[in-house]
C-alpha cells in the first residue's frame, strides 16, 4: 500500500468535521475543573455582588473530597509486572519487569498516571502518552500526561483503548519559528501561512507544489482561525494517527496465537513448513502517522511502534449511555456546590440585617427612614426620635433568626449530599460520624471504596494498557541482541541472560530468553508505598514471632525489609552470612551467583559448539527462500496447501512475531 493512500486532505477535514459535532462534554468538564479550583460563580454573578457591595462568597468542597480520592489512589499504588505465558519464560520475565522498572522511574511514568487519574475523577477522561523521546539529552521513553483539550477522537469507536478508532488527532499551537525547525523542507509554506499568502505573488511563481498549496488554503473547510493565530504568531500543528484495514494473510498457531504473515521471514516460511501454524485470511490492522498544518500534509508514515496502536493511552471517568461522553465525579457535586454557595450568600445577606417598622411621626425632623436605616448599619448609631409622636412604641427592629436557621439546616443537608454522592463517610476523613465501633467503621469505610470502584477499575485499565505500550518500546529498544540483567531475587543478585543462542533436541538454533518473539503480558501488582502499611506489615509479622519464636530465624530478614531501618538491604545480606535458617531459605528460594556464573559459562560454551550448525542451518534457510519465491506465484490457496504439506520440524522459540 502506498503511503500516500494512508490520510488524504479530505478525510483530514471528515476527521475535523466529526470532531466539531461531537457531544457538548467539554464545556461541563472545563466547569468542574473549575470548580475544583474554586472558581465556581459566574461573571454575572460576580457583578450582581459587586454592584450591591457584597463580597462573593463560596465554600469550597469539591476539592477535599477530589483530594481525599487522590490521595487514596496514591496510598494503594499498584506497580506494573511482566508475567509470562509458560515457566520457561519466567526468568525474561523478570528481567523485563526490571528494565520495566527503570524506565518507568525514568520515564516519570507514575506521574503521568497520577495526573491522568486526576483528570478522569475530575473531568471525566484523562489522557497519557508513551512514545519514543526525540530529544537526546532525556531519557529514551516519554510517558506525560496530555491535557483534554488537546486530544479529539472517534466517537463511534467503542473500546475503552480505542483499538476500533479510526482516528485520534492531538491540536498543538506552536511558534512559527519552531515549526520552520522542526520541518525545514516546508519553511516557505509555514512562512506564507504565517501572512496568508500576502507576501506570495502568483506571476512569479511556477512551482506546482505553492499553487497546490494556494488552492488547498481557497478550497479547504478547514477555518483558518482554527489554525492561524496572527497575533501571536503561532500555527496548530495536527498530530493525526489514523487506522485502515485490509486483508490480508495471518499464521493461527496450535496454541492459539495469531500473527501476521511476513513471506521475508524465513522463520515465518519455516513455521509453515513444519506444520506448527497454519495460513488464513484476515482482516489487518494499519496505523498511520501523518503532520498537518491546517489542510496542508507535511509528512505521511507508517506507525514507527509495533504495538500497532495509538501512542495516547485513555483514562475514562464515568461515560454517558446515550452517547459515550466522559464525565467526572464533579459532575455528580456541582448542583449540592452550587445550593451551598447560594445559601452561604444569603446567610451572610441576613446576618447583621434587620428591619424597621415604623410610624411616620416617629423620628424627628432632621431623620427620615432612610436615614435611620443607614445608621442602623453602623456601630456607632445615633437616632433621633419624634418627641411628639403618637406612639410610644413608633419604632420597631426585627430580626428573622428562624430563616436563618432553616438555611443552616439545609446547607448542611447539602454538605453531607456531596460526600455520599462521591462515597465518602466522615470516618474516610478521620472524623467522628454516626458509627461508634470499629467494625462499623471499617464497614462504612469498606463502602465507600467499593461505590468509587468502578472509576479507579477504569483507572487500572488505563494504567494496565500504559504498561503495555512501555513494554513494548523496551523490547523494541533490546531487539535481538544478547544482553545481561541482573535483579534480585531473595536479597542475591542473579544475572540473567536475555537472547542467548541455543539449540532444541533436533539440534536446530532458536535464542533463549527471546525478547522479541516471546508472548508476554503486563500485570499490576501491589505496592505497599505508606509508612503505615509497612508498619501493618511489622506488627503482624511480630505477632506471628511471639507466637511462634522458632520462625524468627527464618523470617528475620522480611522482618527488616518491611521496617524503615537505613540499609536495611545490607543487614539482610550481612544476616544471610550467620544465620543458617536464613542461609537454607536463600538456597531454596533460587541458584547461589556461583551456579549461576557457571551455567552462563556452560551456555557459552554450547553457543561456540554450535556454530556449525548454525551455518548449516543458515543454508537451508537459503534453500526455503528460493522456493518461497516459486509458490508466491501461485494462488493463495495452493500457497497454503503447499507449505502444510512440506514436512520439518522447527524450534517454536525460532518463530519471529513481527506483527
Amino acid at each position: 500500500m502506498a503511503t500516500t493512500a494512508a490520510l488524504t486532505r479530505r478525510d483530514l477535514e471528515k476527521f475535523l468535521e466529526d470532531a466539531r459535532n461531537e457531544p457538548s462534554w467539554r464545556e461541563e468538564a472545563n466547569k468542574a475543573a473549575a470548580y475544583y479550583d474554586g472558581d465556581q460563580l459566574d461573571q454575572e454573578t460576580l457583578a450582581k455582588k459587586q454592584a450591591s457591595g457584597s463580597a462573593p462568597v463560596t465554600r469550597n468542597l469539591v476539592a477535599p473530597m477530589i483530594d481525599l480520592m487522590l490521595g487514596a489512589q496514591a496510598k494503594a499504588r499498584q506497580d506494573w509486572k511482566v508475567v509470562a505465558q509458560d515457566e520457561e519464560s519466567i526468568d525474561l520475565a523478570e528481567a523485563l519487569t526490571h528494565k520495566m522498572r527503570d524506565a518507568e522511574r525514568m520515564s516519570g511514568a507514575d506521574r503521568a498516571c497520577a495526573d491522568a487519574y486526576a483528570s478522569m475523577v475530575k473531568t471525566g477522561i484523562g489522557w497519557v502518552e508513551v512514545a519514543k523521546e526525540t530529544d537526546p539529552f532525556k531519557p529514551a521513553y516519554r510517558v506525560q500526561a496530555i491535557h483534554r483539550n488537546e486530544i479529539w477522537w472517534d466517537w463511534r469507536a467503542k473500546r475503552p483503548d480505542l483499538s476500533d478508532a479510526r482516528f485520534l488527532f492531538r491540536k498543538k499551537f506552536f511558534d512559527s519559528d519552531i515549526l520552520e525547525q522542526t520541518f525545514p523542507k516546508h519553511v516557505d509554506l509555514i512562512r506564507r501561512s504565517m501572512m496568508g499568502w500576502s507576501n506570495w505573488d502568483p506571476g512569479k511563481d511556477d512551482n506546482p507544489e505553492t499553487w497546490s498549496a494556494f488552492n488547498t488554503v481557497h478550497s479547504t473547510s478547514v477555518p483558518a482561525q482554527d489554525w492561524i493565530d496572527t497575533q501571536r504568531k503561532r500555527l496548530c500543528l495536527y498530530e493525526v494517527w489514523s487506522r485502515t484495514w485490509e486483508i490480508g494473510f495471518i499464521l493461527r498457531f496450535e496454541d492459539g496465537r495469531v500473527i501476521e504473515l511476513d513471506e521475508g521471514n524465513e522463520h515465518h516460511l519455516e513455521a509453515i513448513l513444519s506444520g506448527q501454524a497454519e495460513v488464513e485470511k484476515g482482516r489487518l490492522s494499519r496505523v498511520w502517522l501523518s503532520w498537518w498544518l491546517g489542510p496542508h500534509l507535511l509528512s505521511v508514515r507508517p506507525s514507527p511502534y509495533q504495538h500497532n496502536q495509538f501512542p495516547y493511552v485513555p483514562f475514562w471517568g464515568f461515560r454517558k449511555d446515550k452517547d459515550g461522553a466522559p464525565y467526572g465525579m464533579i459532575s455528580r457535586m456541582l448542583s449540592p456546590q452550587d445550593i451551598i454557595n447560594f445559601l452561604l450568600s444569603k446567610l451572610m445577606d441576613f446576618t447583621g440585617t434587620q428591619r424597621i417598622i415604623a410610624d411616620d411621626d416617629a423620628f424627628g425632623f432632621d431623620m427620615d427612614i432612610a436615614k435611620a436605616g443607614m445608621e442602623l448599619g453602623r456601630t456607632d448609631t445615633l437616632i433621633n426620635l419624634n418627641p411628639n409622636r403618637k406612639n410610644a412604641d413608633a419604632v420597631k427592629i426585627v430580626t428573622e433568626p428562624q430563616l436563618t436557621a432553616q438555611h443552616a439546616q439545609v446547607l448542611k443537608d447539602a454538605t453531607l449530599g456531596i460526600q455520599s454522592v462521591a462515597g465518602i463517610h466522615q470516618e474516610m476523613m478521620g472524623k467522628s460520624g454516626d458509627a461508634n465501633s470499629g467494625v462499623a467503621i471499617n464497614s462504612l469505610i469498606e463502602q465507600g471504596t467499593t461505590t468509587q470502584a468502578e472509576i479507579n477499575d477504569n483507572f487500572l485499565t488505563g494504567r494496565r494498557t500504559t504498561g503495555e505500550l512501555l513494554l513494548s518500546l523496551v523490547r523494541d529498544k533490546i531487539g535481538d541482541r544478547p544482553i545481561v540483567v541482573t535483579i534480585k531475587r531473595s536479597g542475591a543478585k542473579i544475572p540473567i541472560q536475555l537472547n542467548q543462542m541455543t539449540t532444541d533436541e533436533q539440534g536446530n538454533p532458536y535464542r533463549s530468553n527471546d525478547v522479541v518473539n516471546t508472548q508476554l503480558k503486563v500485570d499490576l501488582e501491589d505496592i505497599p508505598a505508606s509508612a503505615s502499611v509497612r508498619q501493618q506489615q511489622s506488627r503482624e509479622l511480630g505477632e506471628l514471632i511471639a507466637k511462634v519464636p522458632q520462625l524468627l530465624q527464618y523470617v528475620i530478614d522480611l522482618v527488616i525489609k518491611s521496617s524503615d531501618l537505613p540499609y536495611k538491604d545490607e543487614l539482610v545480606a550481612r544476616l544471610q552470612t550467620i544465620i543458617p535458617g536464613m542461609q537454607a531459605a536463600q538456597q531454596q528460594s533460587g541458584p547461589s551467583p556461583q551456579d549461576v556464573a557457571m551455567q552462563a559459562q556452560q551456555q557459552q560454551m554450547m553457543q561456540e559448539a554450535h556454530d556449525a550448525k548454525l551455518a548449516e542451518q543458515a543454508a537451508k534457510i537459503h534453500k526455503l527462500n528460493a522456493e518461497a519465491a516459486t509458490i508466491r506465484t501461485r494462488n493463495d490457496a495452493e500457497m497454503a496447501s503447499q507449505f502444510v504439506q512440506q514436512p520439518m520440524r522447527l524450534s517454536p522459540n525460532a518463530i519471529s512475531y513481527s506483527a
